[in-house]
């Protein structure tokens, strides 16, 4: 109930006759004219009136009253008021008797109350004020009551709450940035998801500029031209990719969708919803590198690349925003209620569902793994208690989860990425559920189609290989006397052949490491036999190095030998070939926490900070484009690492530019040492 007070006019004294009797000159006409003009007045009220006598009997009450309470006026005249509204001088007689004892008015506002007589009206509110009336000697006469419904405004403003609301928690939990901005590119609206990818905090740009933070002029001016053109009255959507700086430094690319902000029909900003596509670049740009690579072996290679559609549309004014916001983002959105109703769905979502209006959604949220055929990417079926819209009504929070579902407009199986969150209202209560759907299918298979080119690559190079080298071998051996030219031709395609073979021999692991095919022959190792023969093996071709094993404490460990070999012959090839200038390479093998742990250390170039969070990934090249890019494929590393996974250790690294790196591997210890 709203606060009620008394009218802060009224004193501390009970007022006169003469006080009350004419404030407005009513007193000075005929005594007809002025029954005449009060009556007018009662009767033509738009709030309800009544006056009540002492004992709480009406014995006015003009016709919107009436309306009001739902009663025949002639029902009104002349009965208690308890009868004509029961319950509500059991509710508010307090107020009659402190009216009466303070002889001051009383307002209340937005009083709920329930009419016994008529339940099906549910809880009303009301606005009302109890005036004392007296007559000639300040005798008591009764009460004057003004009564007015404000139950649709209340009822309005907890609607507009709950949108506002909704529209908040939806913009924070969109898989997609979310920035709004106005004409002179300040920060309006800034969510969850952008915070994420910029790596600011949403403290740290309120009231910043976007482009002078993200996007400098300097770098990026196309960006700025095309908000100068907006900014002068231009009303086209435009939709590209644009690089922008984190707060790390790092350049991250941004599919970007940008739709006007209108009001009154003029440009007032932009609503702009933006897509991470920094990773399908970099796979564009392995897959072209993968094929400058293989060119000149294999020209029938074809390649596929992806192309992302935009779209964009121009925004309505804000109190359609939200309902534009949703049908305008390519994610399917749903909304439930707590009973698990479906209380809204976007367009995308509706496409997902077969639909064509959200007039035939009449469905709870549990019958939706049947209708979409929903799996988990393992193919297992999705039980109804597992949905994310399911769980978060029950309050527990979800991450991202991918599942696999039935496009009935397509015929196809498509794969969705889902992010859900439970709507809460003031006092933490969830009063429903929101779930956002993002169509990865078209990333999946890029990354099958990747995997099965590089499987198909691998296998087809082999035998090639394998005939070019066996007949430059057996030349080798038996060209006796051959002349130097034809020798030295012979032993440059051997090593040549070597090289692919170790490029096939790369490819064909990544490939059965993705599809869980690397098979590891495990048997007990001397860890200090293993190192100390692969580091004599690679002191015989590094002239310009020193290989040294600074520690050996002596262990045995479970593990497959000849990869565990491959990965220590990897870290040190790396480490001879980034320490250009020779020197020093430092080996260790040491027990530590329940780990062997062995370690690879140079001198030399170091990796660069920014790029060192990439080092462990597929075909990714620290030294690209500097004075130290040697080649290769970029993934040995890569390899490495996950043989180490296989063995159930890990592994980690240490560098600093232009002072040198240290690599670690450790491997869980089998519960024996080495009788040296």
């Amino acid at each position: 109930m709203a606060e009620s007070r008394r009218d802060d006019r009224a004193t501390g004294e009970r007022p006169s006759t003469s006080n009350l009797s004419d404030p407005a000159g009513v007193a000075s006409l005929p005594l007809e004219q002025r029954a005449a003009l009060l009556s007018t007045i009662f009767a033509s009220s738009t709030e309800g009136v009544v006056f009540i006598d002492p004992s709480l009997v009406i014995r006015a009450a003009n016709e919107r009253f009436a309306q009001q309470v739902q009663v025949p006026l002639d029902k009104i005249i002349g009965r208690p008021l308890e009868k004509v509204i029961p319950g509500w001088a059991e509710q508010v007689g307090y107020i009659y008797r402190q009216v009466r004892e303070s002889g001051k008015p009383f307002h209340g506002e937005q009083f709920p109350f329930v009419f016994k007589d008529h339940p099906e009206r549910g809880v009303t509110y009301w606005d009302y004020t109890v005036s004392p009336v007296y007559g000639a000697s300040n005798t008591f006469l009764g009460y004057l009551h003004l009564h007015r419904e404000v139950t649709r405004r209340v009822r309005d403003e907890e609607e507009l709450q709950q949108a506002k609301k909704f529209s908040e928690q939806l913009i924070e939990t969109a898989n997609v940035m979310i920035i709004g901005l106005d004409l002179a590119g300040n920060i309006r609206v800034f969510n969850e998801a952008a915070a994420k990818i910029t790596g600011y905090a949403k403290e740290e740009l309120k009231g910043k500029n976007w482009f002078e933070v993200l996007v400098p002029k300097e770098r990026y001016p196309r960006v700025w031209e095309y908000f100068a053109r907006l900014a002068a009255g231009e009303a086209i959507p435009v939709s590209f990719e644009n690089p922008i700086l984190t707060k790390s430094g790092e350049e991250r690319y941004i599919s970007w969708q940008n739709s006007v902000v209108r009001e009154d029909g003029r440009i007032t900003g932009t609503i702009s919803f933006g897509i991470d596509v920094t990773e399908r670049r970099r796979v564009e740009e392995e897959r072209e590198r993968l094929l400058a690579q293989l060119k000149d072996v294999n020209e029938r290679l074809t390649t596929t690349s992806l192309r992302v559609k935009e779209e964009s549309e121009i925004a309505r004014r804000r109190a359609a925003e939200l309902r534009g916001v949703l049908d305008s983002m390519v994610d399917s959105v749903f909304v439930t209620d707590t009973e698990g109703y479906l209380t809204m769905v976007n367009e995308a979502g509706l496409r997902l569902l077969g639909l064509t209006s959200f007039a035939e959604v009449q469905m709870k949220l549990q019958e939706l793994p049947e209708i979409l055929h929903m799996r988990h990417t393992n193919g297992s079926p999705v039980r109804k208690e597992e949905m994310p819209l399911v769980r978060v009504l029950a309050g527990e929070l979800t991450t991202l989860e991918d599942y696999i579902v039935h496009n009935p407009q397509t015929g196809r199986d498509a794969y969705v990425r889902t992010s859900a969150a439970s709507i809460r209202d003031e006092s933490g209560r969830i009063i429903g559920a929101v779930t956002v759907a993002r169509d990865v299918t078209e990333l999946v298979e890029l990354d099958q189609l990747k995997d099965e080119f590089i499987s198909i690559a691998a296998h087809e190079l082999k035998t090639p290989i394998a005939i070019m080298k066996g007949y430059a071998q057996a030349l080798l051996r038996t060209g006796q006397g051959m002349p130097v030219a034809r020798r030295n031709m012979l032993e440059a395609i051997n090593r040549g052949a070597d090289r692919i073979d170790r490029i096939v021999k790369d490819l064909l692991d990544i490939s059965r490491l993705h599809i869980g095919h690397l098979e590891m022959q495990m048997e007990k190792i001397d860890l200090h036999e293993m190192v100390e023969e692969v580091v004599n093996r690679m002191a015989l071709t590094a002239l310009k190095h020193q290989l040294r094993i600074l520690r050996a404490d002596p262990v045995v460990v479970p593990g497959d030998r000849d990869r565990l070999e491959q990965v220590l012959a990897n870290l040190l090839d790396n480490a001879i070939k980034y320490s250009p200038e020779g020197g020093y390479v430092d080996v260790e093998e040491k027990i530590q926490d329940q780990e062997a742990v062995v370690s690879v250390r140079d001198y030399g170039v170091g990796i660069p900070r920014e790029k060192q969070g990439h080092i462990f990934e597929r075909f990714y090249r620290a030294h690209t484009g500097t004075p130290y890019d040697y080649g290769g494929m970029g993934v040995g590393l890569y390899i490495s690492r996950e043989i180490i996974r296989r063995h159930g250790g890990r592994m980690w690294f240490e560098s600093e530019e232009g002072k040198g790196s240290t690599f670690y591997f450790g491997l869980p210890l089998g519960g024996e040492r080495s009788g040296r």
